[in-house]
This record gives C-alpha cells, structure tokens and sequence, in this order.
C-alpha cells in the first residue's frame, strides 16, 4: 500500500448545521501568528474584553442543556450516510483517531518531533506515554452487514468525581470563546432566562464527513471564519501542566499561572512543548478528517483563560514530521492500514453483533 492509493472525499451531509464563531474580538488570534495575552503580564492591560477571562465554574453550568454526543453508534444520520454510501465502516474522530495514532506509531514512531525551543533543547523529543496509551474500540454491526465504531468503554474504571474536569470544562470553554456574555449566562443554573431543553439539547452539531474506499469519518466542526483558507476549525483548551498532572486537586492547582511566554514551567513555551509531544498527532488527524484549517488553542487553569493561539494544520504538521506533505501522506497510510484491520477482523467474526479491536 502506498499513499497516492488511498484517495479520501468528502460525503455531503444529510441536512446543514450551523456552525459557530468566535466571540469578544477573539478573530485577529486567526490571523496572528505566535501566542495572544489575554492580559500582558507587565502592564495589566487587557488585549481581550475582561469577560472572557474567568472560567465559569463546573457547579454553575448546566450540562444539561447542552447538545447531547451522539455517539457513532447511535447515530442515524451517520448510519443512513453509510449505507447510502455503499462502504462498510463508519465512526467518529472520538472513536477512529486513537486506533490511527497507533498505526503511525507503528509506520513512524520512532521519528524525532520538531520540540527545540530555548528551554527544551536537550528535552525528549519522543511522543510522551500518554499519546501511546493502546487504543481499544468496538465494531457493531447493523442490520444492513455494516459497522458502526465506537470507543471502547467497557473496561473503564469508575471515574472519579473530577476525573473528567477537563473535559467537561472543554465543553464550558467552547460556547464561552463563541458567544457574547448574555448568550453565555443561559447555560448557568442562575439564569433568569435558560436554554429550554428544546432548544439546545436535542439541537444536532454540525459535521463534516469524510470518506476513504471503505470508512467514513465524521468530525464535528466547531468554529468557522469565512476568510480562512479552509473556512473551519477546531477550538482546543489547554489546561497547564500543574492541573494536568493532578486533576483531581484541580482547585489547589489554580495558582499555578502561565507568568511569561518563555521558560522551563509556568510559560507558554512549556504547554506547547506537552502539547507537541501529547495531542498534535490526534490534532492533525482530528482537522484531515473534518478538512478544517487548523486549531485555535485557549490555555487556562480551570479558573482562568492565559492567552490564545492559532495553528494551522501547517504549523502542526511541521511540528510532528517536519513537513506537510509528509505528514499527509503518513495519514492517508493510517486510514488505508485501519481499513484493512477493520476488514480482517470482521472478516473472522462475522456473525458477531460486535467486534472488538485492540491496537
């Protein structure tokens, strides 16, 4: 197999979706480069309106009237997408990115990542333990003989109760940076005025859907600014390295602060050299399959928001190979490679409801 062989399309969905934009002046981080203060450290002077600072705690938010993940599964729309299709396997970036991180850790895992920066030259330049944790999803099949890819839960141990913080202030963050205040305080449980359940609960996201010869892929869009090349992105929030390390005293790490854009900790430089190493292979993947433009990246501590980035699937791609036109033909191996897994293991159990995949 080589890459030119493996030939990926967009699927048109089956019903448009609206797609955000970013709010309080944040559409100049787009279009430059290099990191965004919220507040300059020295002056106090706030480059963005002081609203968006502070994080709306987790207590506060009402997760409940939310857009519901649908996962892929459960999904009509994306089954209906298959089927008509006429291809075989069908999931989402949630459920496909962790088992294709694993076959380019399988082509290409041992290349050195471009991380040199003045405080990390003599630091790893490897993938860290997290990005290769195995990947473990679930094939089912329909009632049509195809497959539907969910990530593996059934091993999960209990959570704890603020196991999942960054998660769920991710979901927080996203309609914080993309609405104006009075639109944003509809989601917290003291509003005079919420979101009914109709209103948002059962409202569907928008996606993008890609196909390879057997699989598609369905990626949720997040933002979109119209002057961009590839008009969409992917909104990221990076918690620092002291809340990462311990998110289960995520409140006493609050006083941890990104104080300067360079240095070994509380820098900038030391959450984008985490970054590089941990998320921007499942990043690049991440924005392929929703043939986006690149991330916007907001960094916080859980109480508050630091600055701003954007980087272009250019910029990511020249951190993890060096150069873009690698980097795409890496991905487009480890969506002809997953497709032969998928295809193999369904073929020696093909009667089974579900199939399950370790990579």
């Amino acid at each position: 197999m080589v890459a030119p062989e493996v030939k990926i399309d967009t699927v048109t969905p089956l019903k448009d979706a609206e797609v955000a934009t970013l709010a309080h002046g944040l559409q100049r981080v787009l279009f430059n480069p290099g990191i965004h203060w919220l507040q300059h450290p020295r002056t106090g002077m706030y480059n963005f309106t002081k609203a968006v600072q502070d994080v709306a705690d987790r207590d506060e938010f009402d997760f409940d009237r939310l857009p519901r993940f649908v996962r892929p599964s459960q999904d009509a729309d994306l089954r209906e997408l298959l089927k008509q299709s006429g291809r075989k396997f069908a999931g989402s970036t949630s459920s496909l990115t962790t088992a294709m991180s694993q076959v380019y850790f399988a082509l290409n895992g041992r290349k050195l990542l471009n991380t040199q920066t003045p405080s990390f030259v003599d630091a790893p330049r490897d993938f860290s333990a997290g990005a290769r944790i195995p990947a473990s999803i679930v094939l089912r099949l329909t009632d049509e003989g195809t497959y539907l890819v969910d990530a593996d839960k059934s091993t999960d141990e209990k959570p704890q109760p603020d196991a999942g913080i960054l998660s769920e202030l991710g979901h927080v963050l996203e309609r914080q940076l993309t609405m104006e205040p009075h639109q944003f305080s509809r989601f917290l449980k003291t509003s005079s005025d919420p979101f009914q359940p109709h209103e948002m609960r059962d409202k569907r996201e928008a996606y993008h859907y890609s196909a390879s010869k057997n699989l598609v892929m369905r990626s949720q869009l997040d933002c979109h600014d119209d002057r961009l090349p590839r008009k969409t992105f992917d909104i990221k929030t990076r918690a620092t390295v002291a809340i990462r390390r311990d998110m289960l005293n995520y409140q006493n790490n609050r006083g941890y602060l990104i104080s300067r854009a360079e240095g070994f900790l509380e820098s900038f430089e030391r959450e984008k050299y985490d970054l590089i190493r941990a998320a921007f292979l499942k990043y690049s993947m991440q924005v392929r399959i929703g043939k986006m433009d690149g991330i916007f990246l907001a960094y916080h501590s859980t109480g508050q928001i630091f600055g701003f980035e954007y980087l272009s699937l250019e910029d990511i791609d020249k951190s993890i190979s060096g150069s873009h036109e690698e980097s795409t033909q890496a991905f487009h191996l480890c969506v002809g490679m997953l497709e032969t897994i998928f295809e193999r293991v369904t073929a020696d159990q093909p009667e089974r409801v579900s199939s399950s995949c370790h990579i």
